[in-house]
């Protein structure tokens, strides 16, 4: 792989079945991948287990939180409810703000923030710096696994137990502010945020629909306490959105 590069899916899912197999090989308490960039991190548990990006967020919010158990962490709007129950389990808060880089980043200059994290595995400390570093998130890990006693695997299992989903959908650049438009008629009367697209919140469950900046898509996100209820409003939203889609395509016909 050139240097710089970020790898294929395929590459990249070579690389971590590789450091799965040595982490269990080894022994080792945790196995970490670092992207080209020196932003990305991937983690591995004592077991082999490769953590989605997503576990990963909610583990270190886990171990941070366990830790410093005050301040807050800076999560983008479409990041799954339990890092909310794990922050607030310890006394912490949770910032919800767009999901590109320097909003995250920006929302992290506040001195209460104690970890930043994307969608992505990308992660930032704001005491050590602002900005994301991957390094200095394996080195964090391994820190604070140490001071809480927990495991990677272990603030895993700690995790509360959620459903969530997430959605791509095609969608033209012309139909993207229409789309908005109908989720936020949508949205009336209801508990709705409009801060990263727009999100609406119903008891524990909620529903996110954002036009992606870079490509002709629309991101679908719902999360439930259990399976048929997010189901059932994935499939909600779903129809809504292809028809709201088709609505807006056959009166461009017209």
């Amino acid at each position: 792989q050139e240097k710089g590069v970020a790898p294929s899916e395929e590459e990249l899912g070579q690389a971590l079945d590789q450091l799965s197999r040595i982490v269990v090989t080894l022994g080792a308490d945790a196995g970490f991948w670092l992207g080209p960039s020196g932003e990305k991190v991937k983690m591995v548990g004592a077991g082999g287990r490769i953590f989605s990006d997503l576990e990963a967020l909610s583990i270190m919010t886990n171990l941070a939180a366990t830790a410093d158990k005050s301040g807050s962490v800076v999560v983008p709007m479409a990041a799954p409810g339990v890092i909310d129950a794990l922050a607030d389990a310890n006394g912490m808060t949770v910032k919800r703000t767009r999901s590109d880089g320097r909003s995250l980043v920006e929302a992290g200059h506040d001195r209460q923030v104690r970890l930043v994290g994307s969608l992505d595995g990308r992660f930032g400390f704001p005491s050590f710096q602002s900005n994301v570093d991957g390094l200095y998130t394996i080195a964090k890990s391994m820190e604070l696994c140490v001071s809480t006693g927990l495991s990677l695997d272990d603030a895993f299992q700690e995790i509360p137990k959620r459903s969530y989903h997430h959605l791509q959908l095609p969608c033209s650049w012309e139909y993207k502010g229409g789309l908005m438009r109908r989720m936020s008629e949508d949205a009336v009367d209801k508990d709705a945020s409009f801060v990263d697209g727009v999100r609406i919140n119903d008891g524990q469950s909620w529903v996110l629909v954002l036009p992606d900046p870079y490509r002709p898509l629309a991101h679908l996100y719902c999360e439930s306490p259990d399976q048929a209820t997010a189901e059932k409003l994935k499939n909600s939203y779903y129809k809504k959105i292809t028809a709201w889609l088709h609505e807006m395509a056959k009166s461009n016909e017209g």
